[in-house]
This record gives structure tokens, C-alpha cells and sequence, in this order.
């Protein structure tokens, strides 16, 4: 019973800490972070937190997103949710949905891609994105402005 109302008290204690203190907010419930910013993967903030860009898109695509450029800013939250803000009007951006999926974006018939590892636009003669140095790239896709 003892060990009972210790605990209780040791939890309230948290409690108070971290509503009256910043430092022990931060130490307990952490951060949130950008994982991706302006339709552009945070590579590092992904890595840090031990998160694969699938599992990334997998969260996006559970917000109702289908490219990347319609994301304005997305966070994860202390809590383990995460936030998404849009971009609004029409968006280029590297798609989320596979090709072959009903849904999936239109893709851009002008000389246009990103790179498949972060999202950062690229040029058609770049051979390596300047961004996160990788080498693979998508073909651009288009999305037209979401309703209201």
C-alpha cells in the first residue's frame, strides 16, 4: 500500500513539473519534430527518429494526402500523432500513391522530377540530388486543387 501511494505521489509530482517547468516538460514528454516541410522530406529528422520514409507516407496517405507538394508542414507530436498542414491550390510534388492505383496524381508531362528519397525537385541533367545525395528520381505529378 505504501509503494502504491508513493507512486501516486512521485506521478503528481511529474504532473506539477512539467506544467510549471519547460526543461522538465522537454525531458519527459520530448519534442515534436518536422518531418517534412514546403513538400520536402526531413531525411534526418526520419533517421533520428527510426522512421522509414514508407512509414512516412503511410501516416501522409492516412491525412488524405496523395503528393507530397500538398504538404505545407507535417510534425510528429510527443503523443505519437502527427500533424499535417496543406498547401493549397494546385500542387507538383513527388507522388505517394503508386502508379498503377486509381487515384494516384497525374503525372507531369513537362521535363520534371524529384528525387524519390526526399522530395527536392531536380533538374533533368542532375544525376545526384544536391539535397540527400541519392540517385534515384521520380517523375513529377500534378494535383489539382483540393475542394473546401
Amino acid at each position: 500500500m505504501m509503494l502504491v501511494t508513493l507512486l501516486v505521489i512521485i506521478n503528481k509530482l511529474m504532473d506539477i513539473g512539467m506544467v510549471e517547468s519547460p526543461l522538465v516538460r522537454r525531458v519527459f514528454s520530448g519534442r515534436s519534430v518536422t518531418v517534412a516541410d514546403n513538400g520536402r522530406i526531413n531525411l534526418k529528422a526520419l533517421r533520428a527518429l527510426k522512421v522509414s520514409r514508407e512509414e512516412l507516407f503511410e501516416g501522409l496517405r492516412e491525412h488524405g494526402i496523395r503528393n507530397l507538394g500538398r504538404v505545407a508542414h507535417a510534425r510528429l507530436e510527443t503523443s505519437g500523432t502527427s500533424s499535417v498542414f496543406r498547401n493549397r491550390g494546385t500542387v507538383c510534388g513527388l507522388a505517394l500513391l503508386p502508379p498503377h492505383t486509381a487515384h494516384s496524381p497525374t503525372p507531369l508531362r513537362l521535363a520534371s522530377r524529384f528525387c524519390s528519397a526526399c522530395g527536392s525537385p531536380a533538374d533533368l541533367d542532375e544525376t545526384i540530388c544536391t539535397q540527400c545525395a541519392n540517385r534515384t528520381f521520380a517523375a513529377a505529378a500534378i494535383e489539382p486543387d483540393e475542394p473546401p
